[in-house]
C-alpha cells in the first residue's frame, strides 16, 4: 500500500476527521494510518488521529487549522 501513494497530493485537504462509534471495522485504523502516510510523503499536511470525540473542540480544530498545514 506505501508503494501506491502518489508523490504528491492530488488536493489539499484543510481536515480530515473520523468517527466510528460503537463495533469499529478492522480497516478504519488502517485508513486513518494511510491518511497521515500519504500527509507525510506528500508534504501536504500534518495528520492527528484520535478516536476520541471531546478532542474535537473549537480550539483544537483552530489550532489544527492553522499550526498543523504545511
Amino acid at each position: 500500500m506505501m508503494a501506491a501513494l502518489p508523490d504528491k497530493p492530488y488536493a489539499t485537504p484543510h481536515m480530515v476527521l473520523c468517527r466510528a462509534a460503537g463495533w469499529v471495522h478492522t480497516s478504519i485504523p488502517l485508513a486513518a494510518k494511510m491518511v497521515e502516510y500519504l500527509g507525510d510523503k506528500t508534504g501536504a499536511w500534518i495528520t492527528t488521529i484520535t478516536y476520541d470525540a471531546a478532542f474535537i473542540t473549537p480550539e483544537n480544530l483552530v489550532r489544527s487549522f492553522f499550526c498543523r498545514l504545511r
